[in-house]
């Protein structure tokens, strides 16, 4: 599982255990809060969302939890409504000892569950239930079939690759580009240059007089062409 998925995954499991140490209070799931199992869909999850905020609406509901129950399903729809957010609560749910898969099941967190080490948090793959990694065996790591898990290493390794691809591409982009207009620039100069070579020559075969005559008519014709339609 990439590092980052077990930061968003650990973020999630600490937000519902503070909270419960803070508050002293059973934890309802978010697919509880709405109402809904877990195979709902998305349509289910804002039906659901639309109807509880009407009914728990504290400017609606006179009930002295409606305010806290408001939060809750803000909070529920704003996780489950995201797919990438969604997945990785579902992922914090499989955990049994945290989350049981039974939504009718409520669980209550205690503090000394973790003891002082956080590092004890059993959403981490080394705190895994071992016993329980044969079950596991051929279903797919990240959640798509046929990928199978890499190390950490060969993440790291594939992005650099990656990064170092990029880079190179960057910068023959711009190599070239230099090279371009630089031959542009050549071969303009040297058109300029051959132009001016032929003015030169006709000038010393037919006398300054005769070329300055010979130039205002080519300037003359040219006019008159650019002038017809």
């Amino acid at each position: 599982m990439p590092l980052t998925l077990y930061k968003k995954l650990y973020h999630q499991c600490n937000v519902n255990v503070n909270r419960f140490i803070s508050t002293g209070k059973i934890l309802n799931n978010h697919y509880e809060v709405l109402n809904l199992s877990r195979t709902c869909t998305s349509k289910d999850i804002k039906d659901s969302f639309i109807k509880l905020s009407k009914e728990n609406h504290p400017d609606v509901s006179k009930s002295k939890d409606s305010h806290q129950k408001f939060l809750q399903i803000n909070e529920a729809y704003k996780v489950l409504s995201k797919t990438e957010s969604r997945r990785l609560y579902d992922l914090g749910l499989t955990t049994s000892t945290i989350y049981p898969q039974n939504s009718n099941v409520e669980v209550r967190y205690r503090r000394q569950y973790y003891g002082s080490d956080p590092w004890k948090d059993p959403s981490f793959y080394r705190n895994r239930n071992k016993s329980e990694d044969r079950y596991n065996e051929g279903k797919p790591y990240y959640g798509i079939k046929g990928v199978k898990k890499v190390s950490n290493f060969t993440v790291v390794i594939v992005c650099l690759s990656i990064t170092v691809f990029v880079v190179v591409l960057q910068l023959l982009a711009i190599r070239n580009s230099f090279t371009f207009r630089r031959d542009q620039l050549i071969r303009r100069s040297n058109e300029a240059q051959d132009s001016l070579s032929e003015v030169r020559q006709a000038a010393s075969l037919n006398g300054n007089e005769l070329q300055i005559e010979l130039l205002k008519l080519r300037f003359k014709n040219s006019a008159k062409h650019k002038s017809e339609p």
